[in-house]
């Protein structure tokens, strides 16, 4: 069983094979979107993780002070992130290849961050293997996904809006996967100033929205 809790923004831990896995599981509030909030927070301390992994270093996505705090009372876990996250935890032996625990790999995947503005931002997206496949995309583009055919094909995705936000996204979704699917990077619907919550309906009311799942936080999916 593969198991997935909303802990962030955009993350949160997902469980495979008895491996524990933080994935951009720990975020400040920018613009609408969400911050952690104290009680997952507090869980998140008292929480044995085998890995760290943050796709970036976006405060959405990072927050390198939960780091130095859970370090204090827990053995060190792995850590994984590109290089701006290991220079903001320099004083950790920060892995910037992919990693493994027991019969869980993680590999890091170079990936372009959506937005022009970002385009120098270095990003990971991250397979996560095991008796499972999970791509964990992060903020990862889906257009640079378009037209390939050479990556693998995930039993589950985790990926942002952006992957269902209009119909030539989605159709780069479901050649990814066919799969589940994990939407995240959304904001309460009563917060959504960008309107990203009506774009997302409805491109899945077009298609087969019953392997789609928007989590809210703190929900635990069981995912494969």
């Amino acid at each position: 069983m593969i198991t997935y809790t909303r802990t962030a923004n955009a993350g949160g831990i997902l469980e495979m094979d008895g491996v524990r896995i933080l994935l951009d599981g720990v975020s400040q509030a920018v613009n609408d979107y969400l911050a952690t909030p104290p009680d997952l927070l507090n869980t998140l301390y008292d929480t044995h993780l085998d890995m760290i992994a943050f796709t970036h270093n976006h405060s959405d996505h990072f927050q390198p002070e939960f780091v130095r705090s859970y370090v204090k009372h827990h053995p060190l876990p792995k850590l994984i992130g590109p290089k701006d996250v290991a220079a903001d935890l320099s004083d950790y032996a920060v892995i910037t290849a992919s990693s493994s625990v027991g019969a869980v790999q993680l590999i890091a995947v170079p990936s372009r961050h959506m937005g022009a503005e970002y385009t120098d931002t270095p990003h990971y997206s991250f397979l996560i293997r095991g008796s499972s496949l999970v791509w964990f995309m992060g903020d990862a583009s889906p257009l640079q996904w378009k037209g390939q055919d050479h990556f693998p094909h995930p039993d589950v995705l985790i990926a942002p809006y952006a992957y269902a936000s209009t119909e030539a996204a989605w159709e780069i979704t479901e050649q990814i996967t066919q799969g589940k699917i994990l939407l995240t990077h959304l904001p309460d619907k009563e917060r959504d100033s960008a309107q990203l919550w009506p774009a997302v309906e409805k491109v899945l009311e077009q298609h087969d929205r019953f392997r789609v799942r928007i989590p809210r936080m703190g929900d635990v999916c069981e995912v494969y």
